[in-house]
């Protein structure tokens, strides 16, 4: 796939998130479901980084005009609700190209990217994937068959008339060939992408979830899967997979989206608090014993379980290790299947992240993003802390802070009008 450089802002165009990479994509800019970057969007871009994000999908539209049932549209965005509203008019910003057909259904979605970037990349091998890294191409003629070829060589054909002379609709100004249209993209062929996607190295041990919201939809992928397999087995063998599929309705996912961030302001007070006090009883790693380093929130990492143990803290785990001590002892387990069979299989490759394991204090399972989004949590959680001091002792009038303001808690119902 082609690296693809970030640039935040709302670009009017038929696409919807037009990304820029090499010259193989035209240069245009993203969007966002609200139409406009927000502040924080911008000053991230400035720094060059990309956050993690509370939620971020993409999705799948389905046209409910009879003559253009079978066609499909390919998007990504923070809010589903607020950009089907936009793609069927009921709002503006909304994509040209999905103007004709309208009105349009949200037929799947897959979610659980760790940052935008994730989502825009995942989008655009789904709409693109003869141009994507990730698919299988037809493998070159062998030289048996070049040389049976070059031996008896196909008799000479007649190019026909519309291969001699390029017709107006194939020529434009100048007399230069005009680039003809892409194919009409279907449903079908888009389900049957996805499906291959989630079983490709690159996507299969991320943690993220296929959501089904059409019940056709749902039979044509069970289909899919009595024919192809699952599709986990793509990666190699032995490769565990994080992704899982489900179905349901757009209002049982409402609550991952519409809260305004109020479920990461508690995770940011809650790992605020563990910081203190790991930090107060100076607790060591878990792994190494050796001590942390609590002057760098980002070198450890802690286990989100709770407990059946009366605790003073909630049932809250313990655990507490470095990162790097937690990474190698977790890919240790996860390798030891492809340390195995490396020396009689060239397709497998190691790991080089952990998706989870078992905790040595709880017993439980642990999922490697949960622990990488908690850790972030508590950066930009100390980062404000930090911000707020300053401000109180006078030395500094205003600065922008990495974390975010404080939020309104009033849930208001995503389904309603803005």
């Amino acid at each position: 796939m082609p690296p693809i450089r970030r640039k935040d802002g709302y670009y009017s165009d038929d696409d919807e998130h037009p990304i820029q990479s090499t010259s193989r994509v035209t240069n245009r800019t993203t969007t966002t479901s609200a139409g406009k970057a927000t502040k924080q969007d911008d000053d991230d871009t400035e720094r060059g980084r990309d956050p993690l994000v509370p939620f971020y999908c993409c999705y799948l539209l389905c046209s409910t005009v009879p003559r253009y049932k079978t066609h499909a549209y390919v998007g990504s965005t923070p809010d589903p609700v607020t950009r089907l509203r936009q793609h069927n008019g009921e709002l503006t910003q909304g994509a040209k190209k999905t103007s004709r057909k309208r009105p349009w259904k949200m037929a799947m979605l897959v979610h659980g990217f760790p940052t935008k970037l994730a989502a825009l990349q995942f989008e655009w091998a789904w709409q693109y994937p003869e141009r994507s890294r990730q698919f299988e191409k037809p493998s070159p003629p062998t030289s048996s068959s070049s040389s049976s070829s070059s031996s008896q060589p196909p008799p000479p054909t007649k190019p026909s008339s519309s291969e001699e002379t390029p017709t107006s609709s194939q020529t434009g100004a100048g007399g230069r060939r005009r680039k003809l249209p892409r194919p009409v993209a279907t449903v079908l062929q888009k389900l049957q992408t996805v499906h291959t996607m989630i079983g490709r190295p690159s996507w299969i041990r991320w943690p993220l979830t296929v959501y089904l919201m059409d019940p056709d939809l749902m039979t044509q992928w069970q289909d899919l899967v009595r024919t192809r397999g699952t599709g986990a087995g793509v990666g190699g063998i032995g490769v565990k997979t994080k992704i899982v599929v489900k179905s349901g309705t757009i209002q049982e996912l409402a609550p991952l989206f519409s809260d305004r961030g109020f479920r990461q302001e508690q995770l940011r007070s809650r790992e605020l608090e563990r910081f203190d006090r790991f930090k107060e009883i100076d607790s060591r790693c878990l792994f190494c014993s050796k001590g942390i380093n609590y002057k760098d929130p980002s070198s450890y990492l802690t286990c989100n379980n709770e407990t059946s143990r009366n605790s003073e803290y909630s049932g809250a785990c313990e655990m507490i290790a470095h990162l790097d001590c937690m990474s190698s002892i977790l890919l240790s387990k996860d390798n030891r299947f492809a340390l195995h069979i490396r020396s009689s299989s060239t397709t497998q490759q190691l790991s080089l992240l952990p998706t989870g394991g078992k905790c040595l204090a709880c017993q439980g399972e642990m999922d490697w993003a949960v622990m990488v989004r908690a850790m972030n949590a508590r950066v930009l959680a100390l980062d404000a802390r930090e911000l707020e001091l300053l401000q109180k002792k006078g030395k500094v009038a205003k600065k922008k802070s990495r974390g975010s303001s404080p939020i309104d808690v009033d849930l208001t119902d995503p389904f309603g009008s803005p």
